[in-house]
């Protein structure tokens, strides 16, 4: 298959809002329902749990690799039957948000079918990122996410840390 740019949607962009409230939206839901899963349990030590779960509840977490040099941050997301179309990545300074959806109709011998897949993930850095300079291709089903650093050194490694979304 062919490298295709997926649509890199910025603050910045014109017309894009309804993107991020999308994001909102969804970080809300995930919230909403932590809270619920929260309560039934009771217990506080299980609000990270609780967060997981919803986030599994609600969406399709994709399997991620996130590395990072002194220069720039890559995110590879892992979105298998999705096409560029399907998908938006969106950027903030310090976080990338992808998702996507995916809606499938079939009619075989008399049996109409829909289904739907919504694919969700948020990663959130320390240092700023540079989100106008920022690519995202989709390959082989895998989402590469390119995010040069605000004032980048030296190409040494150092290790990168991700988070699961947060509201």
């Amino acid at each position: 298959m062919s490298k295709q740019m997926v649509k890199v949607i910025t603050p910045n962009d014109p017309g894009n809002e309804g993107v991020f409230d999308a994001v909102g939206s969804a970080l809300a839901r995930i919230s909403d329902r932590a809270y619920a899963l929260f309560e039934t349990n009771g217990d506080a030590v299980s609000s990270a749990a609780d967060w997981l779960a919803a986030e599994r509840e609600l969406f399709l977490i994709p399997e991620s690799e996130l590395s990072e040099t002194d220069e720039a941050c890559t995110l590879k997301v892992s979105a298998p039957g999705f096409t560029a179309a399907d998908l938006d990545v969106a950027l903030e300074p310090r976080s990338v948000t992808v998702c996507g959806k995916l809606e499938q109709q079939s009619a075989e011998g008399g049996t109409y079918s829909e289904s739907s897949k919504q694919l969700f993930l948020r990663c959130e850095f320390e240092s700023p990122v540079d989100i106008e300079h920022a690519t995202a291709t989709l390959e082989d089903g895998i989402i590469t996410v390119q995010l040069p650093k605000v004032g980048a050194s030296a190409p040494e490694a150092t290790p990168a840390k991700a988070r699961a979304a947060t509201a």
